[in-house]
């Protein structure tokens, strides 16, 4: 009688545990993209991921997951987070082993150079992180490396500590547990429509600087895992405009300590030439590139990999529709921030400046453009974007030849304000038969006017 009444007690608690997460779950970090990541990376096959990418906002502000698929159908999944504390690297790699060991690991060392651990760190990470034993663990480590008591680590096995004073800025999505299917693609506009002049911060140096010994043994854990494990791995460094010599040369010794231990590592962060990234135009903020420049970067990863890895397309294959969908989805996303041919990453010519567009003038239904020719253009093309139509995306209006410095847009909307900008190109002969288009550069922003 007594083993029944202990058994019949194990399972309440069991069920009152169960009971309370489930409770508790729209108490966490009002986070799309912690969501998307994690909650959408335990969502996909297992094995089926070709391979995943491990780090902070360095990785998704730099690589989209579904325009990787859109673009050489490929699942590379974007398994970072917000403020990411350094020493949850090890767990996150041991939480991707259990449904995909066989995927290629991408390692970001980016998220390495601040050695920080903060409560929005950790919660990024465990507020939709699977109940499990390195659940606990990486909660367990983070916070003896952070100094928090036991009393401040319940708030991450029980977010509702922390959150439960949240009833007013609820979400019916937190409830539903449903977001738009992008594939942990990032949703923040303002990594589109904000640009900020990096030229003056980014530098390039091959200087090293001394590791501190909590980022050596760090860096050392993270190799010996990736060795016990057999994993095929790459480090990556990205484009930041890094200020503080002593953090790029921390970047710069962890990429020789990884070679020197047998594993590549991709140099991006000393290629911003190769890639096309411009300082003064490609970057939100001195850690992230906006729009244009994670395009330009994508372009440059996703051939490496299919080049290097073997990767195959999987477009329009049965089992995955999903990824299509978010394809798609995605680009309504970035569709009114960038043109067709950076979606395309259609060949460049950064040589070719910006033409300078003046204020347009309204007549009627009519809106006129000019502009300073930009030199050694053989041509320009216009482009347009409105709120109302096609999504807002940025639609090609007209080719016009070298000597064009004036267009005018006809039979407009009354009321509705719409957005030119105007881009220069050259043709390079191939075979002496027909040219290649290299687009210059272009205002992001562009010039608007609204028709009376």
């Amino acid at each position: 009688m007594k083993k029944s009444k202990l058994l019949r007690a194990a399972v309440f608690l069991i069920l009152l545990i169960l009971a309370f997460q489930a409770v508790q779950s729209p108490f966490r970090n009002p986070s799309d993209d912690g969501w998307a990541a994690m909650k959408g990376f335990h969502r996909e096959r297992p094995g089926s991921l070709d391979a995943v990418y491990i780090g902070g906002s360095d990785v998704h502000a730099f690589w989209e997951t579904p325009l990787g698929w859109a673009d050489r159908g490929i699942a590379v999944w974007s398994f970072s987070f917000n403020s990411l504390p350094t020493g949850a690297v090890p767990y996150l790699i041991k939480e991707a082993l259990k449904t995909q060991p066989d995927a290629l690991y991408i390692i970001s060392l980016n998220c390495m150079k601040n050695y920080k651990t903060t409560p929005a760190g950790i919660h990024s990470i465990t507020d939709y992180m699977p109940p499990s034993l390195n659940k606990w663990a990486l909660i367990r480590g983070l916070s003896e490396q952070a100094g928090y008591s036991l009393w401040e680590q319940l708030e991450y096995f029980f977010p509702i500590i922390r959150y439960h004073s949240r009833w007013s800025e609820l979400e019916s999505w937190e409830f539903t547990h449903e977001i738009p299917n992008v594939k942990a693609g990032l949703l923040y506009s303002v990594y589109n429509e904000i640009t900020k002049n990096q030229s003056s911060v980014y530098q390039i140096t091959e200087d090293e600087s001394s590791l501190p010994e909590e980022y050596e043994a760090l860096l050392a854990e993270i190799l010996a895992l990736c060795d016990q494990n057999n994993l095929r791995v790459l480090f990556v460094t990205v484009p930041q405009a890094i200020g503080d010599p002593s953090a790029r040369g921390r970047l710069n010794t962890m990429e020789r300590m990884v070679r020197e231990h047998g594993y590549p590592c991709l140099d991006y962060l000393a290629a911003i030439e190769e890639l096309g990234i411009q300082p003064e135009t490609d970057f939100y903020n001195t850690w992230h590139t906006n729009v244009h420049g994670s395009l330009k970067y994508i372009a440059a990863l996703e051939s490496y990999l299919v080049e290097n890895y073997g990767f195959t397309d999987k477009r329009g294959q049965p089992g995955w529709e999903s990824w299509d969908e978010a394809a798609v989805n995605f680009t309504d996303v970035i569709g009114p921030w960038s043109l067709p041919f950076e979606r395309a990453h259609a060949a460049r010519d950064y040589g070719l400046a910006a033409p300078k567009l003046s204020k347009p003038a309204v007549d009627g239904s009519a809106i006129s453009l000019s502009w300073a020719p930009t030199e050694e253009a053989d041509g320009y093309e216009v482009y347009r974007k409105c709120a109302e139509e096609e999504l807002g995306y940025w639609l090609l209006l007209a080719e016009l030849g070298a000597g064009a410095d004036q267009y005018t847009d006809t039979g407009l909307n009354a009321g509705q304000e719409y957005t030119y900008t105007v881009v220069p190109i050259t043709v390079v002969p191939i075979r002496r038969v027909s040219g290649e288009k290299l687009y210059g550069c272009f205002s992001y922003s562009g010039v608007s006017a609204k028709v009376n």
